[in-house]
């Protein structure tokens, strides 16, 4: 990574919802199938077998990352699964040879069906509206300026015990607003985003 100049960049300490794009991936897909298995007990093949069938980690992960062309000549988009799997999801993994039972695989088969259904219910019903874009702000506010003192807001602190800091930086992104600010505070400076600042 060094050999081709690639440097890390990390969010701003105490601000989560920076990573909020990917996370709410996961979360499209840990939640639900945490509700509809429970405390199920799935074989690793299984467990593949009821991803693959509802299609939700194959709808998240073949999303194009590089520009899609009409051209048929025009290689295949990056996805997220090329980079993780070197492959498409579109083809099958190898799983390990189950011993095959007629009666227990019928059993297993409505089993992983039943999972499936209940998946793609709450799915539909609990994440897929989320997906829709829902513009919270719809004006600009002031934005900092360097010298401004503000309060700072930590977790499990009273409003009255939150600190105060003099910002001391601002750290423009690449669309010219910032985002987050260095403060000088009583215990020396810390970056916090500007969603922490009163």
């Amino acid at each position: 990574m060094a050999s081709k100049e690639i440097k890390w960049k990390f969010i701003v300490e105490r601000s989560p919802w920076r990573g909020g794009w990917w996370e709410r991936l996961i979360r499209n897909v840990k939640e639900p199938l945490r509700k509809v298995l429970g405390k199920a007990l799935l074989s690793y093949a299984e467990l593949t077998t009821v991803l693959i069938i509802t299609r939700i980690e194959v709808l998240i992960n073949t999303r194009p990352l590089t520009t899609v062309r009409d051209d048929v000549r025009d290689p295949t988009p990056i996805t997220p699964a090329h980079l993780a799997l070197e492959r498409s999801l579109f083809d099958l993994p190898d799983l390990e040879e189950v011993p095959v039972n007629e009666e227990t695989t019928t059993q297993r088969y409505l089993y992983q069906k039943r999972f499936v259904n209940h998946f793609w219910k709450r799915w539909r019903g609990e994440c897929l509206h989320q997906l829709s874009i829902r513009p919270k702000w719809n004006e600009e506010q002031p934005a900092l300026s360097v010298g401004d003192v503000v309060l700072i807001s930590e977790d499990n602190v009273s409003r009255g015990k939150w600190p105060m800091g003099r910002v001391e930086k601002l750290f423009p992104e690449k669309d010219g607003l910032v985002r987050s600010v260095e403060l000088k505070t009583q215990k020396g400076n810390r970056c916090r985003p500007i969603q922490r600042l009163h």
